[in-house]
């Protein structure tokens, strides 16, 4: 083949490569996709496990020693301060009565020995009874257990107990009951932590704005969502267009009133998870334009299984 011939094949594959490198390296144009801010409700929170329990148990015990004639309240009754709850005959009485079945003695004397009433000493619901009728008593035996309200106490990790305050709203959902939330508030945080599977935590005493339903029993375990922000008319931000940052400036691109992007510095607050608050710099109907995720679908042909993946860049 001529020299000439030659010179001509390879000026072609020059032109073809330089061509080719052009096509692959030339700057590609930016893409955009623009993003309506909106305003809405936004809500920040964390969560902890707690237990329903009385804030008050008070035990009932027999007033004397002696026999337990009636037994008059169950456990789970509502009962009012002063309510009968059993009756119970002192050992003189009970010898009496054992002489008059017996016919020992006259039955008149039952109006001289009368037995002493056991009473509710305060509103509330008995939560055990630990008596039957005929029981041996002695003094102090306790006969009931009751509760005067119930509430929650949770357990707040270390990490999050500086987020807890008094009269902070809460939001309580029993597990037998998930669809039912309770509000609650805040009204006492312990001093002293305790440590369980190396985690340290701390007692966050809650009460509900209204009482438990009757359906409820202390010792029912708890979720608590404790409202650290709460805001009607925030105006937000996905947390994906602001790349996870939060309570800092940033630098957002956002079309002026002419259509033209310009670039604009926001002040982001705090963050859910799923969205930002932002505090400055935006308002609500501004486009904010951002470079949309590109996926590319890997060459798995050398796969004996052809099967494919995938990987993802943004523009």
């Amino acid at each position: 083949m001529k020299r000439g011939v030659w010179i001509g094949i390879g000026a072609v594959v020059v032109v073809a490569v330089v061509s080719l490198a052009w096509t692959l390296l030339r700057p590609r144009p930016v893409k955009w996709s623009e993003y309506t801010v909106e305003k809405g409700n936004f809500r920040v929170t964390f969560n902890s496990m707690g237990t329903i329990t009385p804030k008050n148990k008070i035990v009932v015990s027999s007033p004397l020693g002696g026999r337990v004639d009636r037994v008059l309240r169950e456990e789970g009754d509502v009962v009012k301060k002063g309510d009968v709850l059993a009756w119970v005959s002192s050992a003189d009485r009970v010898a009496l009565m054992d002489a008059i079945q017996s016919g020992d003695a006259d039955a008149s004397w039952t109006e001289m020995y009368k037995p002493a009433p056991v009473r509710s000493p305060v509103d509330g619901r008995i939560i055990a009874k630990t008596v039957v009728q005929g029981q041996t008593v002695a003094p102090e035996t306790a006969l009931y257990e009751l509760s005067d309200v119930l509430i929650v106490v949770s357990k707040v990790d270390e990490t999050d107990i500086g987020k807890v305050r008094l009269d902070q709203v809460v939001d309580v959902r029993v597990d037998a009951f998930p669809d039912n939330p309770v509000k609650a508030r805040v009204t006492r945080v312990g001093e002293k932590s305790t440590v369980l599977n190396n985690v340290t935590a701390y007692e966050v005493f809650l009460e509900p704005e209204q009482p438990f339903a009757t359906t409820y029993r202390a010792g029912m375990n708890v979720s608590v969502d404790y409202i650290v922000r709460e805001v009607d008319d925030a105006v937000v931000l996905p947390t994906w267009i602001t790349e996870g940052r939060q309570r800092t400036e940033f630098q957002l691109k956002v079309r002026d009133e002419n259509g033209d992007a310009e670039d604009r510095a926001i002040t982001l607050g705090p963050s859910n998870g799923q969205l930002v608050e932002v505090t400055q710099g935006l308002r609500a109907g501004d486009r904010v334009l951002y470079q949309p995720m590109e996926y590319k679908q890997k060459d798995n042909s050398g796969s004996p299984f052809g099967l494919g993946g995938g990987g993802g860049r943004r523009r």
